[in-house]
């Protein structure tokens, strides 16, 4: 009772610290779940943060990538027009368009001249004008401007020592400006209002400008002539000196120079313009790379915020679910104190019940004790009794025992022999039926080997048979490639004659362009000639001529005239061979059909008619390049150079490829060479390090020996021919000394280093390691590092450590 008594204190006290950690564990779980809805508040909102961080990268990259691509644009357009610039500088700077005697003069530095430049470095036109304003003022833009009368002099000796052609000076002086056109018809502009002349001889240039009508209609130009007084041009660069003159027509390839000035103008602020624009990129480039780069740095930082806040509400959990199980355990730890409680006051109601029977009982027992005394003391007199019979039959009792124990001993050992030899007859019998099952299992495994070596046969055949099929297809394929090489040479040869046309068809059109070269000096210089001999221009000689031929005194020949003409049509003017050849054929036919006509009708010509068919030809000519001589030089030796360096280049591939298979060519002889002593020696010392068996080395892939693998079987003794792998550890050292050796028989090194090789063999096998290895110490020093006493013994010295 007072240890049930002391059991209620203690789970009164228990249950008193249980409703304490009760509320402890009901508040920590409080804590837990308002700490993990918080993480999950936090989460969402680094979730938001970041989906907007990840938009905002998103954004930048995507302007980033269209400003880059923009920039690449601006870059690409920047550098066709700094080319396009380049070119048309190169071209401004060499005064392609000039003729030669201003392009000589412009480019000389000569004192005695001191030009100031030509007349269109002066002037500014607008873009729709261009055309009529070149028309207009003609060769007069290509004019050099001089300060006087002497240098324009000396520049005219320049010219014709030089034998450049004609060219105009303009001397700036005091000029009368030119009184602008009073009554300008309707449809038409001034050339004043549309030319600005620069520079500090304006107004003298603009005299000598003068003034012309611009309006863009043929016809109107046609009425205007009549009455203007002036030149009227049309914006196609048709010109009315009068109403009687006309001129007009132009290249549409061509570009004039004051076209070509004022590209070189617009080129250059298009240039600034780009430099500008791809700077301003550049920066926003700058600027979105920084706002990528924090974006980034934005993005990861929220990302770790996240994985730190999902970790927070990972512990969260973990806690409120501690937190759970806590309180449930606690909670059922005050149930159960409260049952213990409950049990042990029912056990202390319990003990009061039964003391109160035990006093009665006691009291029971003490009135029966008289009588168990009384008959406590019969039966001691009785034991006495008693214990003296049983000491009789004790003593019988012991001798009866001795003899039981000798008879249960023999017993034993009877049946200990029986349950003996039962033991060994199963034994004999589980044996033999072990013997039976390995038979049958042995039988079961032959039937298996023969089979697979049936199969094995099989896939042999059928493995021969497809490396014959293999080796027939790659016959197949060289005799192709044969072919193939045949038709290629063919083709390299049919290019190398197809170049040589295009060679020849090039040097014909550098011959063409230095005769047409040559015609126009000659033209120049036959206008100079007229000039000098009858003090007229080619124009008033040919008003000349007109005049013979009416009064009959003389008329051109047409077949000189034509005959000209037809070797012009001769010209090529592509690069194709054929294209050429038939070009070169339909002009000799229509040579050759003029002369029949002109031979046979002997029809002349009017003067008109003859320079207009020269001057068809010399516009047919085209622009003279004065270059083509030196850039055709300079293109032969680069060709030149090319042909030599390739030529060396195919010596070159074709010496390696030459070396190369005198290499291969020697490496397989050595090679097999090698193969064939090492595999006879490796037989020879495996059998000595083995006494006797078969050893040997074979190459995976017989038709290519250098890149093939290498199988080493070994046989000792007494054991099938099997792969060394297959071999105990000492098996394994000796055919791997034996291999050596056998490598070493073949090429002997002066010197082997030797340790612990011996380690695995037991005393016979070292026994044959060292008459093998006294067989060689004639050829090479070994120096072996052993423990064997037996190795040890061969030594010429011993260097021992203790």
């Amino acid at each position: 009772r007072e240890r049930a008594a002391a059991v209620v204190g203690r789970l009164d006290v228990e249950a008193r610290d249980l409703d304490g950690e009760l509320a402890r564990a009901v508040e920590a779980r409080d804590r837990a779940a308002s700490a993990l809805r918080q993480a999950q508040s936090e989460l969402a909102s680094t979730e938001i943060a970041r989906s907007e961080r990840e938009r905002e990268l998103a954004t930048a990259r995507i302007e980033h990538e269209w400003r880059e691509r923009e920039k690449r644009q601006r870059e690409h357009d920047l550098a066709g027009a700094s080319a396009r610039l380049l070119s048309l500088e190169e071209i401004e700077g060499a005064r392609a368009a000039f003729s030669d005697g201003a392009r000589m003069l412009l480019a000389s530095a000569d004192a005695s001249i001191g030009q100031r430049g030509a007349l269109a470095d002066y002037l500014e036109v607008q873009p729709k004008y261009e055309r009529a304003v070149e028309a207009t003022l003609g060769d007069l833009l290509e004019h050099v401007v001089v300060d006087s009368h002497s240098q324009a002099h000396a520049g005219f000796q320049i010219v014709r020592a030089e034998g450049a052609g004609r060219c105009g000076f303009i001397v700036i002086s005091d000029r009368t400006p030119v009184p602008p056109i009073a009554n300008v018809p309707e449809g038409c502009v001034t050339l004043s209002s549309v030319v600005r002349v620069t520079g500090p001889f304006a107004a003298a240039l603009a005299a000598v400008v003068g003034e012309a009508l611009i309006t863009d209609s043929l016809d109107r130009a046609a009425i205007v002539a009549a009455h203007a007084g002036v030149p009227v041009v049309t914006l196609d660069g048709d010109v009315y000196r009068g109403p009687h003159v006309v001129s007009g027509g132009s290249r549409t390839e061509s570009t004039g120079i004051l076209a070509t000035k004022r590209e070189i103008r617009d080129l250059r602020e298009k240039v600034e313009q780009d430099q500008l624009a791809i700077a301003a990129l550049a920066g926003e480039l700058s600027g979105f790379s920084h706002a990528i780069a924090v974006a980034g740095a934005s993005v990861t930082g929220l990302v770790a915020d996240g994985h730190r806040h999902e970790k927070a509400i990972v512990a969260a959990q973990a806690d409120v679910a501690r937190a759970t199980a806590d309180e449930s355990r606690v909670r059922q730890r005050v149930d159960l104190v409260a049952a213990e409680g409950r049990s042990a006051r029912e056990t202390i109601d319990a003990i009061d019940v039964r003391q109160t029977e035990a006093q009665a009982t006691i009291e029971r027992l003490t009135d029966d004790r008289g009588m168990f005394e009384e008959a406590l003391s019969e039966r001691q007199r009785q034991l006495a009794d008693a214990r003296d019979n049983l000491h009789t039959l004790s003593h019988k009792a012991a001798e009866a025992r001795a003899s039981h124990a000798a008879l249960s001993e023999r017993a034993v050992a009877v049946v200990a022999e029986v349950r003996r030899l039962e033991d060994a007859a199963r034994e004999v019998d589980e044996r033999a039926a072990a013997c039976r099952r390995d038979m049958n299992i042995m039988s079961e495994q032959r039937e298996r080997l023969l089979a697979a070596g049936v199969e094995g046969q099989r896939l042999l055949d059928e493995s021969i048979r497809a490396l014959e099929d293999l080796r027939e297809e790659m016959l197949k394929a060289d005799d192709e490639t044969l072919v193939l090489k045949s038709a290629t040479e063919r083709q390299e040869q049919s290019i190398r004659d197809a170049r040589r046309a295009l060679d020849a068809v090039r040097a014909l059109a550098a011959e063409l362009d230095i005769s047409r070269a040559t015609a126009e000096a000659e033209l120049s210089h036959l206008a100079q000639q007229s000039l000098d001999a009858v003090q007229a221009d080619l124009d008033q000689v040919a008003e000349e001529v007109a005049e013979m031929e009416r009064q009959g005194i003389h008329a051109p020949d047409a077949r000189v005239i034509r005959r000209a003409v037809a070797e012009a049509a001769e010209s090529p003017e592509g690069d194709d061979s054929a294209e050429v050849a038939a070009a070169a054929e339909t002009g000799a036919e229509a040579v050759a059909g003029d002369a029949a006509v002109a031979e046979a009708a002997q029809a002349a010509m009017t003067a008109e008619e003859a320079i207009a068919e020269l001057r068809a030809q010399i516009e047919r000519l085209g622009p003279v390049n004065m270059m083509a001589i030196q850039q055709f030089t300079e293109l032969d030796e680069r060709r030149t150079f090319l042909t030599t360096q390739r030529q060396d280049l195919i010596d070159s591939i074709a010496q390696t490829n030459e070396a190369i298979k005198k290499i291969d060519e020697t490496t397989h002889v050595r090679f097999r060479e090698a193969f064939t002593a090492i595999n006879t020696n490796f037989q020879g010392t495996f059998q000595t390090l083995f006494g006797g068996g078969k050893a040997g080395i074979t190459l995976l892939d017989d038709s290519d020996p250098l890149e093939s693998g290498i199988d080493i079987v070994a046989s000792p003794p007494g054991k099938r021919l099997q792969s060394v792998m297959l071999l105990s550890g000492g098996e394994k050292a000796l055919t791997a000394i034996a291999l050596m050796f056998a490598i070493f028989k073949y090429k002997p090194s002066p010197f082997c280093l030797l340790d612990e090789i011996d380690a695995p063999l037991d005393d016979a096998n070292i026994g044959r390691f060292v008459e093998l290895l006294r067989g060689m110490i004639d050829r090479t020093q070994f120096i072996i590092i052993t423990h064997s006493r037996k190795t040890m013994e061969i030594a010429n010295r011993l260097y021992g450590v203790t």
